[in-house]
């Protein structure tokens, strides 16, 4: 009897790897790049000084973002902010959630970043999920600017993923 139910559950287990494996195999990755520029602030949040730190929460801005792919486009990136920076030299940790809404696609997710005290460049990681319609999409993007700099514009990299 435990013979013929441990058979029974390993077949089941075989069937089921044979079924997902091509779902797998589908997953279609697409490539985009682009720029990310902010284009209005929306709301300070709270600011705090505390010695040599610098830590803000809640603050709300406005990009636009420009891609090679027009489902990742739009003049609405929604961007909250939060960080904690030591002033003197200016670097630190931020993090945020961000939300874009176009014509074909719905998006939101999450980002983490910092401003690196050595080279003073700004560097940001974001991972996120749009409904496209019919499709949801995963995304994986990565931007960076120079902070010295007077554009305040991101050069931006990325990835879909999609079944």
């Amino acid at each position: 009897m435990n013979k013929r139910r441990l058979l029974t559950i390993g077949l089941v287990l075989f069937v089921m790897l044979l079924v997902v494996t091509p779902a797998w195999a589908r997953a279609v990755k697409t490539e985009f790049s682009g720029i990310v520029y902010p284009t209005g602030l929306v709301d300070l949040g709270e600011w705090f000084y505390a010695g040599n730190m610098e830590i803000w929460h809640g603050e709300i801005v406005i990009f636009a973002i420009e891609t090679t792919d027009p489902r990742f486009t739009g003049e609405d990136l929604v961007v909250t902010l939060n960080s904690n920076f030591k002033i003197e030299p200016y670097y630190g940790r931020e993090w945020g959630i961000w939300d874009l809404e176009n014509d074909l696609c719905t998006w939101s997710g999450n980002w983490v970043g910092y401003h690196d005290k050595d080279d003073d460049t700004v560097y940001l990681d974001a991972v996120g999920q749009g409904d496209c319609g019919d499709k949801v999409i995963q995304v994986r993007w990565h931007a960076e600017r120079y902070a010295p700099s007077e554009d305040p514009s991101f050069t931006i990299t990325g990835y879909f993923i999609e079944n």
